[in-house]
């Protein structure tokens, strides 16, 4: 069994969900296990993640007293469910694989109902990553950013956003499970998902896709998984709530082109900016 380095692991998940993550080394098996940091023993959840010859595997474990996090997931609106299954719909087209179960009843990936007894009181999570074109380390980092990402969508741990003309896709802003809903205090608040910006980043990449500029390769380490995520239809301007596809409402965006494409209202497409920096540049 290959050995994984649970620092690099746990750096490159954080990176994707913007979260603080912890790795460490489980004895001498290969295997890493990372938590979020401050949901500690015995009151949070660890993930397992084991790589094998050709497959990458993450498992979500629930600590002895964490029955409060899973009853905060019982409690949240039943739209999540909406969220989680057009979610795996995109993880697996990007073949990656997802089992949930919901009080021991597994949901199919098609599944967007919640569960009938409102009572949830045991949710089974793991991944499977195969890839021929990827590092065994890759397909680490895919298979448990999926784990979490599917999960942090379950809980309430939304991050949200001020400024309804700019929606911009860093840690600053996040993007959480069912996006647009609002409340009023002195102004708008624009529901973000983290685990929908973790997703789509995922599947699209962290090149630009309006001019192709990648951070890393200008910044080096630094820029390394860094990109902004923007929405096709802005939040502010969804009707309701409801579940947003990473795949196909989503892209990213360097901080150039995104500022550029909010421009106007509504924003720009990414193609029509392209189309303009096209005829600037010729």
């Amino acid at each position: 069994m290959a050995h994984l380095n649970s620092g690099s692991l746990a750096a490159k998940v954080g990176d994707a969900l913007a979260l603080p993550i912890v790795g460490r080394q489980i004895g001498n098996s290969g295997s890493v296990e990372l938590r979020i940091a401050g949901l500690d023993r015995p009151e949070g959840f660890s993930l397992t993640v084991t790589l094998g010859l050709q497959v990458a595997f993450a498992e979500l474990h629930w600590d002895t007293f964490s029955r409060p996090l899973i009853a905060a997931i019982a409690r949240r609106p039943s739209t999540i469910w909406s969220q989680v299954s057009v979610a795996r719909i995109a993880i697996q087209a990007a073949g990656i694989s997802t089992d949930l179960e919901v009080n021991r009843v597994r949901k199919a990936v098609e599944d967007d109902a919640a569960p009938v007894d409102e009572s949830v009181y045991e949710i089974a999570l793991s991944a499977q990553a195969l890839s021929d074109h990827m590092t065994g380390s890759e397909r680490a980092v895919e298979a448990a950013t999926v784990v979490l990402a599917l999960l942090v969508g379950m809980l309430p741990l939304d991050i949200r956003s001020n400024d309804a003309s700019f929606e911009a896709g860093g840690p600053d802003s996040g993007e959480y499970e069912i996006e647009g809903a609002h409340s009023h205090k002195l102004r708008s608040h624009y529901e973000r998902s983290r685990a929908n910006r973790a997703i789509a980043i995922l599947l699209h990449g962290t090149e630009c896709d309006v001019c192709g500029f990648d951070f890393a390769a200008t910044y080096g380490s630094i820029g390394d998984g860094f990109i902004e995520v923007h929405h096709l239809t802005p939040v502010s301007l969804l009707d309701r709530p409801r579940a947003i596809d990473p795949a196909t409402e989503l892209r990213p965006l360097c901080s150039n082109c995104h500022r550029m494409v909010h421009r106007q209202s509504p924003p720009f497409t990414p193609e029509e900016l392209r189309l303009r920096l096209t005829k600037q540049n010729c």
